[in-house]
């Protein structure tokens, strides 16, 4: 018997296989402009050009801001049905995603679409960061909030304890790291009763200068001991060694063995926003009091500890003496969109391919027949996704010479036809994608095929008495098991080969079995790691299946 190696050359066909059974309409999909923090939804139809019902068994997606909801239903034969996706977002930024449909039945194709929204915030006072990320946001932040109208400290600290943190208008003082309640209309009314102005990003790393000494969006109303235990120690999370804590708030240990600070719960998303503000603020991490440690967990109180009420009454207030506000108190999810605050956070281009299917079986085929199998390559990344050219061999080809890059956000489908030219063989291979993608630059897509003997087909009455089940367990290291059905007794070979064709083992060579079940154990203790077929030789059927060998 021969085995046959081969290079495949593919055609892509952007977005649509032309010859596809399964349409979607229309496309590409797209939104109209949605305002964030708001729902909306678009139709799209499902096609079915064929003679059978079409089963969708799963619809799957990679950005999170679209969604579906009904992912498993049938479509009826030369029918079409109606189907909602969904988009919200928080973020006022252009989406693009790729859409791809699981159908039972490979004779179909894999089918996919692209749909694209845009969302766009309800206040125009944040207009200027539409589509904006990383330096380019940290940039146009800074120049939203420079400038500010500097008070001097006193002024400040005297605006901060008579009106700023007097929420119920009741002269009650809290304490942002204890929780203590002090009755002080002025600031020494305050200082007499032991609070002070608790500057959260230390003052010693700016050398107490203005106007970062006296801008109220990093300054807060404190007790003097809670203050003084702060000293200029990093924020973190408490693990041991505590040294000093009091309604919540902790001074100790990290998990690296560093003295850190960690802030009662209500107050951590308050530290991430006013740290985050003053970094964007004042274009430097002064001092470098901002570690990556730190600014990791301040990415996550940001999330956890989202800004009340309460915060955003007093980024009003000062707003009113400053004339500038924390954009991170009012859009938290800034922070998302910036990927590095302690340092420099360019935007970097990078592909990032993916593939809808990479095992693909063209099952049994007679000389002579022509069989098709599609598959979609995408891109997830932000930059072009370009694919190294390859070529076919007499048995694989591509319907269409032609090649292409993918856009960001984008795919194409990949025809391949399967076209045997003796009988009675398996062929195995793979072919690899190589692509730009720095993280996988080449990506394996196994086929396989059979060919009968020349005087015989496995119709359907062959394939109810005879079949070869999926091994157990799959993935195995080292041992499996093969089951498969006879529907009379038979003349059986069972051979495994590797993915090149070549024969790694033979489990059963020209035994006669009775009818019915059948099971052998097959032990890959002598073969190496990777993806192997299995073919079962009955009589007159024919069938290969996959297994992997996992050490």
């Amino acid at each position: 018997m021969k085995h046959f190696s081969l290079f495949i050359l593919f055609f892509i066909s952007q977005n649509l296989f032309s010859q596809t059974l399964l349409e979607i309409r229309p496309q590409p999909l797209s939104f109209d402009t949605v305002v964030t923090n708001t729902t909306d939804s678009v139709f799209f139809w499902v096609v079915n050009k064929s003679a059978e019902e079409v089963h969708v068994t799963d619809i799957n997606n990679f950005r999170k801001e679209f969604f579906i909801r009904d992912t498993n239903f049938v479509v009826p034969a030369n029918d079409s049905i109606a189907r909602k996706i969904y988009f919200s977002t928080k973020h006022n930024i252009s989406f693009r995603d790729v859409v791809l449909f699981e159908i039972d039945n490979q004779f179909i194709g894999d089918v996919g679409f692209t749909v694209s929204a845009i969302g766009k915030y309800s206040d125009a006072l944040y207009s200027f960061t539409q589509n904006l990320r990383n330096e380019e946001l940290k940039t146009a932040l800074y120049n939203f909030s420079k400038n500010h109208t500097t008070l001097g400290y006193n002024t400040a600290r005297d605006r901060m304890f008579e009106t700023i943190d007097d929420y119920n208008n009741d002269d009650t003082i809290e304490c942002v790291y204890t929780g203590r309640k002090i009755k002080a209309a002025t600031r020494t009314e305050a200082q007499n009763q032991n609070f002070n102005t608790e500057h959260t990003w230390p003052q010693s790393f700016f050398n107490s200068n203005d106007p970062m000494q006296s801008d109220l969006n990093h300054l807060f109303p404190t007790d003097e001991t809670a203050n003084s235990s702060r000293s200029n120690y990093p924020f973190g999370v408490v693990l041991s060694n505590i040294t000093w804590q009091v309604g919540g708030s902790k001074l100790g240990r990290n998990s690296f063995g560093e003295t850190v600070f960690e802030p009662r719960e209500v107050h951590k998303g308050n530290v991430a926003r006013a740290l985050l503000y003053f970094v964007v603020r004042y274009d430097s991490n002064h001092g470098n009091f901002l570690s990556s440690t730190q600014e990791f967990w301040l990415r996550r109180w940001n999330v956890l500890d989202s800004a009340d009420s309460r915060e955003k009454a007093r980024n009003n207030r000062i707003a009113s003496f400053q004339n500038k506000r924390n954009p991170f108190i009012d859009h938290p999810e800034f922070v998302d969109r910036i990927a590095k605050f302690h340092g420099a956070s360019p935007t970097i281009f990078a592909s990032d391919i993916f593939v809808s299917n990479s095992d693909i079986g063209f099952g049994n085929a007679s000389v002579g027949d022509t069989i098709e199998r599609s598959f979609i390559i995408g891109n997830n990344g932000n930059a072009a996704l370009t694919i190294s050219p390859l070529l076919s061999s007499n048995n694989f080809k591509l319907k269409q010479p032609n090649f292409t890059a993918i856009p960001p956000d984008s795919f194409a489908t990949v025809i391949i036809q399967f076209i045997p030219t003796l009988s009675n063989q398996v062929y195995v291979d793979t072919l690899l994608i190589s692509s730009n993608d720095n993280d996988e630059p080449n990506v394996p897509i196994y086929l396989s095929g059979n060919t009968l003997p020349v005087s015989v087909r496995n119709d359907e009455m062959q394939r109810k008495k005879y079949s070869l089940s999926q091994n157990y367990p799959n993935p195995f290291n080292p041992v499996t098991v093969i089951s498969y059905q006879l529907g009379e007794k038979s003349d059986v070979t069972l051979k495994v080969y590797d993915v090149t064709g070549k024969e790694v083992a033979t489990l059963i060579r020209n035994g006669f079995m009775d009818e019915g079940k059948h099971e052998i154990i097959f032990d890959a203790s002598d073969v190496p790691s990777g993806v192997y077929y299995y073919r079962l030789m009955a009589g007159e059927y024919t069938e290969t299946k996959k297994f992997v060998v996992a050490r």
